[in-house]
């Protein structure tokens, strides 16, 4: 059975720099190849527009601070299971491949968080297949595991990707009293938390409206 992966476009590679290169770095390489395969410049070319729309791409996302922030998570989500794959999947590695991205996840911004990769991340360790594979094994200490660090993850996402993200792993503890309850928890507590997020700017905006009142009312009066 093939280890999952998924894909992405290199937009490194595709303006010739390293992952870690300068914003200088980026725009003279962006120059250079555009003197390259600009239409105007390489009429004779009938690939040159094509290649052109990715240079232009890969700059326009790698130039700006934010976009890369984002597009850089994207891309290390792409690559978590890439290399050193096994022949086979079994329950220790899609355990490993959790830990790892819980690990991550604690050492990043959660505003450059790519909210889509997460979630295809950890619908591909619950995917059919690999339901097939922890169900074969049937090791319950493992699967507890298991489900406690991809909740951990989890609770980064929003709740649209969420609500996709929990049938699967219902699937997954659908033989296991305990994960049930344990899913079932997790699912109420962020439904809370997300209520809670939605009410901040409200309450925010109250409390700031009252205090402006009760200033005017004091310069009135006082």
């Amino acid at each position: 059975m093939n280890a999952f992966r998924m894909s992405l476009v290199d937009h490194y590679k595709v303006l010739g720099v390293a992952p870690n290169a300068t914003l200088t770095d980026i725009k003279n390489a962006y120059r250079s190849l555009a003197l390259q395969y600009h239409p105007d410049k390489a009429q004779e070319n009938p690939h040159a527009q094509v290649r052109f729309q990715d240079i232009a791409e890969a700059y326009r996302i790698l130039s700006n601070i934010q976009m890369r922030k984002r597009y850089d998570e994207q891309r290390y989500l792409a690559g978590l299971t890439v290399n050193a794959q096994p022949e086979t999947i079994s329950g220790k590695y899609l355990l490993q491949q959790a830990v790892k991205m819980k690990n991550h996840l604690t050492r990043v911004d959660s505003d450059s968080i790519n909210q889509k990769s997460l979630f295809e991340f950890l619908s591909l360790i619950f995917s059919d297949a690999h339901l097939a594979v922890l169900n074969h094994e049937h090791n319950s200490n493992q699967n507890h595991q298991l489900l406690h660090e991809t909740l951990q993850s989890a609770q980064k996402l929003d709740q649209s990707y969420l609500s996709m993200l929990i049938p699967r792993l219902f699937l997954f503890s659908a033989n296991d009293l305990w994960m049930q309850s344990e899913l079932k928890k997790f699912q109420q507590a962020h439904k809370q938390q997300s209520r809670n997020k939605l009410l901040r700017p409200i309450v925010w905006a109250v409390a700031t409206i009252l205090i402006c009142l009760m200033m005017v009312w004091y310069v009135k009066h006082f």
